[in-house]
């Protein structure tokens, strides 16, 4: 097995190789490392035979699902690289393993759980560890359950394949037990205040991504202090937040990899598409899937990518995450242009005079954009086009430097599609007036407007009669008119006018989904702007939750 570890060096360095970066440096600093331990000062050495003894008991394991439940592992270059590297280094003064923490992200159908399970009975078994507490924890039970029910299983199918493991290993309802060692393996859930007092000796933290803290992790490896070779093992596709404990960790994964930070104890393995790769390009799905062709299969992923292409929006956002393991948030994955601009693009203006209308507001900040959208929903609310027109205010001196950067701006002005202001901060009291003439020319039932930045302006425009809600910006009140939104987009019924200034904001959203893909939308970076989207999904929302009209009262469609 030991020299399924040498052939996948060997293939990583070749010049032909199809891994990405990630894993190469993986392999890098696996090379680097062997260099130094010929040095004195490095205190750690690589032992070939305790690699080979790993990788040894993973293969008399068995599969636990699938077609290939049943049948004895086959372990993959892939894989004998991570086991032989994490399991091979040992410290030179004879204090156990040198990796107290691996962080391993790949794409969906990898293996994940049954290496993970693998790992967890390896630690149970053949660690020698004295009363061993080997757990998995993810942020349900259930999730947890996952790896401890594999893991259960392969013990059941070890107990059959040898008399010396029948007669060590006990499976009770939630626990394994080794009777030798007076160790266990089980499930927790992650009620992290309830798991002071644990002494894991191997952890298996599953689907990191979901997890909206560190505190499981922090509970886990401060009870590690007593064990000689303790490991806490993660486990992860990609996620969508950028801010949550699991990217934060990666990117300290990514920086040891690189060289920028140090830490001698931390093994990581990330598969995934490197930046700059077109991930319409089959050929780069290998860098995320090293079993692609096994699993998943090549018809799986294919079926997958045209699902993705043909629906947009959370179907390709899902195939990038969890299929290419790309931590996802580019704007391009919600809307795109191409689908934006096959919707409907002619206003007869003349023809809204006096129609009855939904209003959202975006206010902007000292000195940037302000973005009024009405929203005009149709007479047949199951097949009819909902008219969208938009208003754009900006400072005068603020044109001057966005301009700098954006050369069409000057021309969207000339075109009346942007409406400048005198100054060079915004001017409230001329969007008041503006805000005016826009009720005196349309039928206004209600304006929705952020609290961020309006509180003065709102006041005075409620004073003056103007139907005003608040709308604030988080996932229950953004997400259900965001999601409606783009569905009418899919469905060609959003009439846009062809409103350059709207569609090149559109261009700019980077949506971002919770953990029960609920969807709110965020600008890609701080320069760039999104004010008429959200005051377009604003609009939305105020008529969707004020449903006044006969021919949208009762639609099923409206409800949220």
């Amino acid at each position: 097995m030991i020299k399924r570890y040498d052939a996948y060096i060997k293939s990583v360095t070749a010049k032909s190789s199809s891994v990405g970066l990630y894993i190469k440096q993986a392999v890098a600093r696996q090379l680097a490392d062997l260099e130094r331990e010929k040095t004195k000062d490095f205190p750690y050495y690589f032992d070939k035979q305790e690699a080979a003894r790993w990788l040894g008991f993973v293969s008399i394991l068995r599969h636990t699902s699938g077609e290939w439940k049943g049948q004895l592992f086959q372990i993959q270059d892939f894989q004998a690289f991570r086991w032989a590297v994490l399991f091979g280094w040992q410290r030179k003064d004879g204090n156990g393993r040198r990796f107290r923490r691996a962080y391993i992200e790949v794409a969906r159908k990898q293996g994940k759980t049954e290496e993970a399970a693998a790992i967890a009975l390896g630690g149970l078994l053949i660690d020698g560890e004295e009363t061993a507490q080997i757990f998995s924890a993810a942020t349900t039970r259930q999730q947890a359950k996952i790896v401890y029910g594999a893991a259960k299983i392969m013990a059941r199918e070890l107990k059959k394949d040898s008399p010396a493991i029948e007669g060590m290993v006990r499976l009770l309802a939630h626990r394994i037990l080794n009777t030798a060692t007076d160790s266990f393996f089980e499930a927790l859930s992650s009620d992290a205040w309830t798991l002071d007092g644990l002494s894991p000796h191997i952890a298996i933290i599953d689907e990191f991504h979901a997890h909206p803290n560190n505190e499981v992790l922090k509970v886990i490896e401060t009870g590690m202090g007593a064990r000689r070779r303790p490991l806490t093992y993660i486990i992860t596709t990609a996620g969508f937040d950028i801010e949550s404990p699991c990217f934060n960790l990666r990117r300290s994964a990514i920086d040891i990899l690189s060289g920028s930070k140090q830490d001698e104890t931390f093994f990581t393995a990330i598969y995934t598409l490197d930046e700059g790769d077109d991930w319409n390009d089959e050929k780069k799905w290998i860098k995320a899937n090293p079993q692609i062709g096994i699993t998943p299969t090549w018809d799986f992923m294919r079926s997958e990518y045209v699902k993705a292409v043909n629906e947009g929006g959370q179907s390709e956002v899902e195939f990038k995450t969890k299929n290419l393991n790309i931590w996802t948030t580019s704007a391009k994955t919600w809307i795109p242009d191409e689908t934006w601009m096959a919707c409907p693009n002619e206003i007869d203006v003349d023809q809204l005079y006096g129609r009855k209308c939904y209003g959202g507001l975006d206010f902007a900040a000292v000195s940037d954009f302000t973005a009024a959208v009405l929203v005009f929903p149709p007479d047949d609310i199951e097949s009819g086009e909902f008219i969208v027109l938009p208003f754009f205010w900006i400072p005068e001196e603020t044109l001057k430097i966005r301009s700098r950067d954006y050369p069409d701006m000057k021309r969207w002005v000339k075109d009346g599609f942007i409406n400048v202001t005198p100054g060079n901060v915004t001017d409230y009291d001329y969007l008041i007036a503006e805000m005016h003439k826009i009720r005196e020319t349309y039928t206004m039932l209600s304006m929705g407007y952020d609290p961020h930045n309006a509180w003065q302006t709102v006041a005075k425009l409620q004073d003056d009669g103007f139907p005003m809600a608040v709308y604030r910006q988080g996932y229950a009140t953004m997400s259900p008119p965001t999601k409606e939104f783009e569905r009418f987009v899919k469905q060609k019924r959003i009439n846009h006018g062809n409103n350059p200034v709207l569609r090149w904001m559109m261009t700019n959203v980077n949506p971002k989904y919770d953990r029960a893909e609920n969807i709110t939308l965020h600008k890609m970076t701080k320069h760039q702007k999104i004010d008429g989207v959200i005051a377009t999904v604003i609009a939305f929302g105020e008529m969707l939750s004020n449903p006044t009209a006969d021919s949208y009262s009762s639609a099923d469609a409206f409800m949220i």
